[in-house]
């Protein structure tokens, strides 16, 4: 495992309840945080109470002391939640071997206040070193005096916005007498509700104080941006976050030019960006994890030990005629579907998977 973050606070006492530790997220941090790890839950379990929870304490409440996680059983492909007063873990069954060999973790708002940026990082440091891990989720966020919700939603109502992905048609403005919130890149559902359109959202809201500006990020997005997080020190996240935020939108002066790209910033968005240039974390191309083809390759590489050894006592055509003798035991009526969603890889070269004119080797 990697030794604590070099910018982590100090070991606080073994009583840590209402430790106050140096707030390091006055110009941003990360606000919401799932991860996909790969490995038993147990495993990760025990990575958790070693590092993260072993500093920075299991509860969030210190009027709720809490020394122990809490399991409850899951619905759907989840089969058990454990909860710390800060994290959950969520244990999850494969879809192939029906085995519980990943899990996610979840370090939701206020768990993200109290751990701080610095605690944030253990997370992934620790459990980026002991498993393969990938973010599923992250939400990023900073505070400014520089615009209100309303200033957002003006802007983009006449059109200073240069943005593929933001338009008047998923901005949502909500009025509250707790304060405004503004959402771009969410639309109203017909029955209630709002729903996102596509895999960011940005939301600016006010509670009589700065403004909160958040930055929600789903899918490939998400990926990239926890990549990213881990690669930089935690001193650079105010930078990469504002980068990440100036990649789905900017707020620009429409009448300087004809052209959006040749357009100023609006003075009060320049000052919140801090000159920082936008940084794209979407990753190119086909991604391996998380398809069909990267969960069978990742069989392979779980059993690669025993398997390899077994080909090399009695061969490929036993190891091939032991997977026929128990696959046609489990065999249901999902076979045919995961056949076709694997012929869909052919050609892609994705875990050295065949062409289409070419046999599958063993």
């Amino acid at each position: 495992m990697s030794g604590p973050d070099a910018t982590a606070p100090a070991q606080p006492p073994s009583t840590n309840r209402g430790v106050v530790r140096p707030d390091d997220r006055d110009s941003g941090g990360v606000d919401y945080l799932k991860l996909t790890v790969w490995a038993p839950v147990r495993d990760v379990l025990d990575v958790l109470e070693r590092g993260v929870l072993d500093r920075y304490g299991w509860s969030i409440d210190p009027f709720s002391p809490q020394e122990h996680w809490e399991e409850s059983i899951a619905t759907g492909r989840a089969c058990r939640i454990y909860q710390s007063g800060s994290i959950d873990v969520i244990e999850y069954l494969d879809d192939v071997t029906q085995e519980s060999t990943f899990c996610t973790v979840e370090v939701k708002g206020q768990a993200c206040e109290h751990l701080g940026n610095s605690g944030i990082r253990l997370v992934l440091d620790d459990l980026g070193a002991w498993f393969r891990i990938r973010a599923s989720r992250v939400d990023v966020m900073a505070h400014t005096n520089s615009f209100t919700p309303r200033t957002i939603r003006d802007a983009v109502q006449s059109g200073d916005i240069s943005s593929r992905s933001v338009s008047c048609e998923n901005l949502v403005y909500i009025e509250s007498a707790e304060g405004d919130t503004c959402y771009l890149g969410m639309k109203p559902k017909r029955r209630g509700g709002l729903k996102r359109s596509g895999e960011r959202v940005l939301r600016i809201y006010d509670r009589r104080g700065p403004s909160r500006v958040e930055l929600e990020m789903l899918g490939d997005y998400a990926h990239g941006a926890g990549d990213e997080l881990r690669n930089h020190p935690i001193e650079e996240w105010p930078r990469l976050l504002r980068g990440m935020i100036r990649h789905y939108c900017d707020f620009v002066d429409r009448t300087a030019d004809k052209r959006v790209t040749r357009c100023p910033l609006m003075p009060w968005w320049e000052e919140f960006v801090e000159g920082v240039e936008k940084i794209s974390v979407r990753p190119a191309g086909l991604l391996l994890e998380g398809t069909p083809i990267g969960k069978v390759d990742g069989i392979f590489e779980r059993y690669a030990r025993r398997l390899y050894a077994a080909i090399e006592a009695y061969g490929g055509g036993w190891v091939e005629s032991r997977i026929r003798l128990h696959g046609r035991k489990r065999r249901d009526s999902t076979h045919e579907l995961l056949v076709a969603e694997l012929e869909r890889f052919k050609g892609t070269g994705l875990a050295g998977v065949p062409d289409r004119d070419e046999a599958i080797p063993i």
